[in-house]
């Protein structure tokens, strides 16, 4: 059992992530040819075998105890019981050390991480806000698309590098893949529970999460955020204590300046509390109602310190407003 278990933690931790990149790889080398499509095949039983290995793992072994050897606290059970203590850190490195060899392999495949307008437009005003001589400053932050994904770029946009290969994007998008994989994975019961390890594997199994969580795109620090936000309303619903609460909604805060598709959620989380609190007659704590929003209300006041428009996100030439009704006159006539 004892070396079952040391396969197990080589195949869940070692073997499933460079048998996914080592996939990605051959697909990418190869042309989509009849002959070709075993390709597609040969990683599938290392994948599954992965899957099974990290589950046997952290399921509950009967039989671990019963040597001498354990029971006065051996080598290999304090090993194991470290590992199991950091499970968390473990499923966050797997996950980012994923993303960072796919970003590495685009890099010498392609010469970068960049393959579309908005990457490179992210990476861009998060560098000027710093490197822009006398225009540099906040303000450039404040357009179309919401600031906080541009500022945690902003550090790694200062190396030349990091910034002409996109690999800043990178380092971003695959820290926020493994945190969004460590809180699925609380989320599904996390050591409670012998299949939660499940739920980041799933994830990461995903050839968007994958490629997004490669390259400068919001959309993975957007789903972290939201995540987060779904453990700690979860754990809200469940104890009806209001720190989850207050943790939830700084996550949806956060949320809220990364992605606009998060506003809404905000908003009916808002309503969901405040309906809950009124019905279990906690009055005193509908005054938390307004929290959530936070990150809303700051974009708009942002907006109107800086371009005296409340709305100019959504007024300026860029905005998907504006060009949308450019589309329409142009191809329609109305």
């Amino acid at each position: 059992d004892r070396y079952l278990s040391y396969w197990s933690l080589f195949l869940g931790y070692i073997g499933l992530p460079f048998t996914i990149i080592s996939y990605l790889y051959s697909i990418a080398d190869v042309k989509l040819e009849k002959k070709a499509l075993y390709v597609y095949l040969i990683p599938v039983y290392w994948i599954f075998l992965g899957i099974s290995a990290m589950a046997s793992f952290f399921k509950d072994d009967k039989n671990w105890d019963k040597t001498e050897r354990n029971r006065a606290g051996g080598l290999e059970e304090r090993m194991f019981e470290r590992i199991k203590k950091h499970d968390e850190l473990l499923i966050f490195c797997s996950a980012f050390l994923i993303e960072i060899l796919f970003g590495l392999i685009l890099i010498s495949k392609y010469g970068s991480t960049i393959f579309n307008v908005d990457s490179s437009s992210y990476l861009y005003h998060a560098r000027i806000v710093i490197d822009n001589g006398k225009y540099s400053g906040i303000s450039s932050l404040v357009g179309t698309w919401l600031p906080l994904f541009q500022i945690f770029l902003i550090p790694f946009t200062m190396i030349d590098k990091l910034y002409m290969t996109g690999f800043s994007g990178t380092i971003v998008s695959a820290a926020m893949t493994g945190g969004t994989s460590v809180f699925l994975y609380k989320l599904a019961g996390g050591r409670n529970s012998r299949f939660a390890i499940l739920a980041p594997v799933l994830f990461m199994s995903n050839i968007y999460t994958l490629i997004f969580g490669a390259i400068a795109m919001s959309e993975q620090t957007a789903i972290f955020f939201m995540v987060v936000a779904s453990y700690f309303f979860k754990n809200y619903l469940d104890s009806g204590e209001t720190k989850p609460f207050i943790n939830c909604s700084i996550a949806l805060i956060l949320g809220s300046l990364v992605r606009y598709e998060i506003w809404p959620v905000a908003v009916l989380i808002s309503a969901v509390f405040l309906v809950k609190e009124i019905r279990n007659n906690h009055i005193h704590k509908v005054a938390h109602v307004h929290l959530p929003v936070w990150g809303i209300i700051a974009w708009l006041v942002m907006n109107l310190m800086i371009h005296r428009d409340m709305f100019w996100f959504n007024n300026n030439a860029s905005s998907n407003r504006m060009q949308t009704e450019v589309f329409s006159k142009y191809f329609f006539g109305s």
